[in-house]
């Protein structure tokens, strides 16, 4: 007998990574997967979606779902047609817009701008006539600080009234599969099954090198990023070595031993890799591991990979979000399909939840409802 297929939509799409990751999951569940809905307001995020998921259905302005929502269908029939696929989907992943609770955006909190779509977005989940079997959000760890706990905790309460088990969890990216350092998210589910249990860590225990493009002839770990008229980036690089001698001297008998301090520094700039989007006094820099990737630093390139003396490169942006590397190839596609820039790819990346936290949730998700 034919298994039913499982269904997925979205809210707030971005390039669809937990999509891919339904899948991948349903593949690992003997499971048949579809993406049935995407809702996308961003330009180049949708030419995007219509390349890499032509049969879902591509919504836009998540406010005029809402309408459709809470307007009754003259037909006497609802959900409205707009909303069929949603409302029958399985599992619904929402990732909000961030900027108004995270530390690096305004954090002016859910009563303005796009703050407000993440209570948009539950108020329109509640008024699905079946809604969503298994219900994930995502957002910035930041939104349980003293100042936006409140309204996380709204946006609780509205899931409540239609889910019997809600609950959040912390989650760092580097604990579940994926090569950056902190990435904190914090996760929700909402269901009305019971047997929920939040994945156990798994941490990434690969090594940097073999995430990083293959050598080529002009790579070179001593080279610094070049001068401009702040020096910004080439003062954060050279402040990172520094702090790295320091910590090889350390741990050669106070620089006693120079051999070797020099093999530990070595290997130690190898592994190295240097934030140059933020500000000298709060530097930052990774051994082993990316820093956590943001938008606004990916689309500008602004991560020095100092075992190539180069900065970072949209294929190593990909890998640093555990993308697996087939998937990368179809979004590499799809955007020179698109006429989308590697710069613009890299910052809807620099904006995505990483693959390998996204499919671990999911999959936990799928064996409760398959």
């Amino acid at each position: 007998m034919k298994l039913p297929v499982l269904t997925f939509a979205s809210f707030f799409s971005g390039l669809e990574i937990p999509g891919f990751s339904f899948l991948d999951a349903c593949k690992d569940l003997d499971v048949e997967g579809q993406i049935s809905a995407c809702v996308e307001v961003g330009d180049k995020q949708r030419k995007i979606l219509r390349h890499t998921h032509p049969d879902a259905e591509l919504h836009g302005d998540l406010r005029d779902l809402m309408i459709d929502a809470l307007i009754p269908d003259p037909s006497g029939f609802a959900p409205t047609a707009s909303l069929a696929a949603i409302s029958k989907s399985k599992v619904l992943w929402v990732s909000s817009p961030c900027e108004q609770f995270s530390t690096e955006g305004g954090s002016e909190g859910g009563d303005v701008g796009s703050g407000r779509l993440l209570l948009t977005s539950a108020k329109l989940i509640v008024n699905l006539k079946e809604g969503p079997e298994m219900l994930f959000y995502e957002q910035v760890s930041n939104i349980l600080s003293k100042i936006h706990i409140d309204f996380w905790l709204k946006l609780v309460g509205i899931l409540k009234s239609k889910y019997k088990y809600v609950d959040w969890r912390v989650m760092a990216a580097c604990d579940h599969g994926c090569p950056q350092r902190w990435r904190k998210r914090v996760f929700l589910v909402a269901t009305n099954k019971d047997g929920w249990t939040w994945p156990e860590e798994s941490p990434w225990t690969g090594n940097l090198k073999d995430l990083l493009d293959p050598a080529e002839p002009g790579d070179d770990f001593k080279q610094l990023p070049e001068k401009t008229k702040d020096n910004r980036s080439r003062k954060l690089v050279k402040q990172a070595l520094k702090s790295t001698m320091t910590m090889a001297e350390k741990k050669s008998k106070q620089g006693q031993d120079s051999k070797k301090t020099k093999k530990l520094y070595l290997k130690n700039v190898k592994n190295l890799v240097v934030d140059t989007g933020c500000s000298e006094r709060y530097g930052r820099s990774t051994l082993g591991y990316f820093p956590t990737l943001t938008r606004t630093r990916c689309q500008a390139f602004q991560y020095w990979i100092c075992a190539k003396g180069k900065p970072i490169s949209l294929g190593e942006i990909f890998r640093a979000f555990a993308v697996p590397d087939e998937l990368a190839v179809l979004y590499n596609e799809a955007a020179s399909t698109t006429k989308v820039t590697d710069g613009q790819l890299a910052g809807m990346l620099g904006n995505s939840v990483a693959y390998s936290v996204a499919k671990k949730l999911l999959k936990r998700g799928l064996e409760l409802i398959k």
